[in-house]
């Protein structure tokens, strides 16, 4: 008989009660209990003795700090993580773990990354677990500047080690946030899974129905609300001032300002029960507990950071029937305007703002909290350990296949997001807008999954165009195959500004998965031979962005690149080439 599969959890930052960290392995561990699969959890050697106990749980793992982004500290860290992890090493060959076994790493630490890749190419292909890591969006993403982040080539070094490593396979990048996939799979050029939140709810009903009374709104102030942190008590007193029938809740995480000003300038309101301060730490029940004892839930987050994040006391919320008052543009304002949760949504962390939703809810309070219960039991089944779990054992079975199947929109002024695509003949300067071709020829090297459909080339393109240079044709191949002829003429007002043009590729190139494109650029021009600057490049064609993908798309207007060129343009070579172009530019 067969033995059945195993599941190792793996956390290395769980070392008290507080927080999602506990909830998430002991979510995972009774939902594989469920299933009639056996656990084994390591958590940090510097964790809680209790939760050692109640997890039985093994305290093995050295503290592995999240890395800054510095080059020298993150290379030395990473040099050290395969010898720092040989407790956990040992112990999972002590408990032969297999390819049937599932290996959970609960975060995404470039680390931990780097030696597991270690650790699996050692082992024989029998031997070789599949190994889930979850990411965090603003790990490797900056959502407020649409960068990649100052770590993120930290994952590109991993992801680049794990390209044809042994083992690699078996290796699997997943988020619990779409908006964030698309920038993982460009950072790591490996697929990446999209799975539900892993949490865990308890006993607590999905949605407990609470009697008709004052309307208590739950404030969770956390290090990300900002400075709207120390003015929350300004919040308080506004719906209270205007509200009899209105109770607060507050809780602030530990590191989180504010209370002091709560305790300050709310006395009358904490002295006579119209508010509650709620401990910063809580064990599991209790924490669970407060939620169910209110009737919304108010997160005074900014919105940039929860692009790209999810929020489990926003899942807790919604699948126990909740009212959600949360920022716009989030994960969490996707739920509630795709019609999976209930809620209110304020543009901005602002006491104006979140008075005003407050207000909305206060009066529309019958509707939403009828949408919110009808919410509750999907969300709650579908955002759960267990989901996230049978998720993880449907992968592990498929063995998919890592290489990407389509190049997303990438922008070509983010040198960690496309150098890697761009082969001969490309000036890789910094110009602030995008790269030049540089000669007469210039290739873009792409690697996908094999056997796609015919796929297209969209590309945001300008030629270099001036006075005495007034004319520029580009050939096109795709694996040596001519696909396009690309005219550019400067009487023409539209070949003087950035264009997108679609070029689909043979069946046969778009099958092979290797994937070369050629621009061959005829007579391209240097400013200096023009007179325009000392500039020697031999110009061609400028790239703002581009992609590979099953259809023609183009998914910005040109007006924003428009002014990106111009103050290229004008930083450069100011008044020479403002002489040179047409009077249009």
């Amino acid at each position: 008989m067969t033995a059945g599969p195993r599941v190792f959890i793996v956390d290395f930052d769980l070392v008290g009660y507080p927080g999602h960290f506990f909830n998430q392995v002991f979510g995972f561990r009774e939902a594989a209990r469920d299933r009639g699969i056996a656990t084994r959890i390591y958590i940090s050697e510097k964790a809680d003795p209790a939760i050692a106990r109640e997890l039985d749980a093994q305290a093995i793992l050295p503290v592995v700090p999240w890395l800054n982004g510095s080059v020298g500290s993150g290379l030395a860290s990473l040099a050290d993580a395969h010898h720092a992890l040989t407790p956990l090493w040992n112990d999972l060959d002590a408990e032969r773990i297999s390819e049937r076994d599932i290996l959970v790493i609960t975060s995404s630490r470039p680390q931990a990354i780097y030696g597991i890749a270690q650790w699996l190419r050692t082992r024989p292909g029998a031997g070789r677990p599949a190994v889930f890591f979850r990411f965090l969006g603003p790990d490797f993403y900056d959502f407020g500047a649409k960068t990649f982040g100052k770590a993120a080539w930290i994952y590109r070094f991993v992801s680049r080690v794990l390209h044809k490593s042994p083992g690699a396979e078996r290796i699997f990048f997943t988020l619990n946030n779409a908006r964030a996939l698309a920038h993982l799979e460009a950072l790591s050029l490996r697929k990446a899974f999209y799975l539900p939140v892993p949490k865990y709810y308890g006993a607590v009903s999905s949605a407990e129905v609470r009697p008709a009374g004052p309307l208590a709104i739950y404030i969770y102030v956390n290090v990300r609300s900002g400075e709207i942190s120390d003015r929350i008590v300004d919040l308080i007193g506004s719906i209270l001032s205007r509200h009899h029938d209105v109770r607060f809740l507050v809780r602030f995480s530990k590191d989180a300002p504010g209370e002091g000003n709560v305790r300050r300038r709310a006395a009358e309101a904490l002295a006579n029960g119209r508010l509650e301060i709620v401990p910063s730490e809580q064990d599991h029940a209790d924490y669970l507990a407060t939620i169910a004892r209110s009737d919304a839930l108010l997160l005074p987050y900014g919105p940039v950071e929860y692009r790209g994040i999810v929020s489990g006391v926003f899942c807790e919320t919604v699948a126990m029937g909740k009212i959600a008052i949360i920022p716009a543009g989030t994960w969490m304002a996707d739920h509630v305007e795709e019609g999976r949760a209930s809620g209110v949504l304020f543009a901005i962390n602002s006491v104006s703002g979140m008075v005003a939703a407050v207000e909305k809810v206060a009066h529309e309070r019958d509707r939403l909290q009828a949408l919110a219960y009808s919410c509750a039991r999907s969300f709650r089944e579908e955002n759960s350990c267990a989901s996230n779990l049978d998720g993880m054992i449907a992968l592990a079975a498929k063995a998919p296949d890592m290489r990407l199947s389509q190049v997303f929109s990438t922008d070509a002024a983010d040198a960690l997001g496309s150098q890697h695509y761009f082969g001969d003949g490309w000036s890789l300067a910094d110009e602030g807008f995008g790269t030049w071709s540089d000669g007469e020829r210039a290739e873009i090297n792409v690697s996908l999954a094999p056997g796609r459909p015919p796929l297209f080339f969209n590309a945001l393109v300008r030629p270099f165009l001036a006075k005495g240079h007034s004319r520029l044709d580009v050939s096109l191949t795709a694996n040596d195959v001519p696909v396009a002829e690309w005219s550019f003429d400067a009487s023409r007002a539209a070949d003087r500004n950035w264009s997108w043009r679609h070029v689909q590729l043979p069946a046969a190139a778009s099958a092979s998965g290797d994937i070369t494109i050629v621009m061959s650029i005829r007579s391209p021009a240097s400013p200096m031979s023009l007179g325009l600057s000392a500039d020697s490049r031999s110009l061609g064609i400028a790239i703002r962005r581009f992609s590979l993908e099953p259809e023609a798309h183009a998914p910005l207007g040109n007006r924003e690149e428009r002014r990106t060129l111009l103050g290229w343009l004008g930083g450069r070579v100011r008044r020479s080439l403002k002489r040179a172009l047409s009077p249009s530019e």
